[in-house]
């Protein structure tokens, strides 16, 4: 199987796991504003409150979920790569298709994908 997904330009960073794992609060704002949310797919987060909603909850657990926002049958989990001053520098996903992935399994790779971004933060 070969998968098309592509990670999305700025301009629909909020589409993908990685985007809302890195994307500040400010950041986010700023995007809306200038950009707007343009969706996708049915599933992607196209209001401003939407998004402010969804980037707290992907603080308070540390990892984001992509279920078809950026793509049709494409879900992902994904976190953020700290630099040295804390902020996030990058970021670190797993992806799969929902026909082979169900949204509770994807959930369940969240605490070995935020691992790995531990991991990470210590080499940049």
């Amino acid at each position: 199987m070969t998968a098309t997904a592509r990670a999305p330009s700025a301009r629909y960073r909020s589409a993908a796991s990685r985007g809302p794992a890195v994307l500040p609060a400010a950041e986010a704002r700023t995007l809306t504003d200038a950009a707007g949310l343009p969706g996708r797919t049915p599933n992607t987060l196209t209001g401003p409150g939407e998004l402010e909603a969804e980037l707290e909850r992907v603080r308070a657990r540390g990892f984001a979920v992509d279920d078809e926002e950026n793509e049709p049958t494409i879900r992902c989990v994904g976190a953020a790569v700290s630099g040295p001053a804390g902020r996030p520098v990058g970021g670190v996903s797993v992806t799969t298709v929902t026909f082979l992935t169900g949204l509770d399994e994807l959930e369940s790779y969240a605490p070995a994908v935020r691992a790995a971004a531990e991991a990470l933060a210590p080499l940049l």
